[in-house]
């Protein structure tokens, strides 16, 4: 194992945090703990004091309570309550919005291009006249 691998908690683990269920010795728990998804194999032993971390380490790899970074999460370890990572709006397709879900007080106008405004779908009886510049 290398100093400089990092690992994150898969689901299971996160269970096994909260529960405690009795099922990892001290050292394993501690290490668990530890394990965030930032800190590298060497930070651990550093931090756990664990002289054997990578035999440790294997043990939660093996448990199914840590995986390696870069290793794809499956859907149920995905938790969006605590995934960091947030939309990037460039990849929302606007055609699978429902505007009946969006907030119109959330909608900034300065944002509204009118070139896209159906001008069929203006009540024209709602327009003030007084108000229009004939210039």
């Amino acid at each position: 194992m290398k100093a400089s691998e990092i690992f994150h908690k898969t689901a299971n683990g996160q269970s096994e945090v909260e529960a405690r269920s009795d099922r990892l010795s001290m050292k394993e728990r501690r290490v668990l703990i530890l394990v965030n998804g930032e800190k590298d194999t060497a930070t651990l032993k550093q931090l756990s004091s664990c002289e054997n971390i990578a035999e440790i380490l294997q043990s939660l790899l093996d448990g199914g309570f840590i995986a390696q970074n870069g290793d794809t999460l499956t859907l149920s370890e995905f938790d969006p309550a605590t995934d960091p990572t947030e939309v990037d709006p460039t990849e929302v397709d606007p055609t699978e919005i429902d505007p009946t879900e969006v907030d119109p007080t959330e909608v900034d106008s300065t944002e509204v291009d009118s070139t896209e405004v159906d001008s069929t779908e203006v009540d024209s009886t709602e327009i003030d006249s007084t108000e229009i510049d004939n210039n």
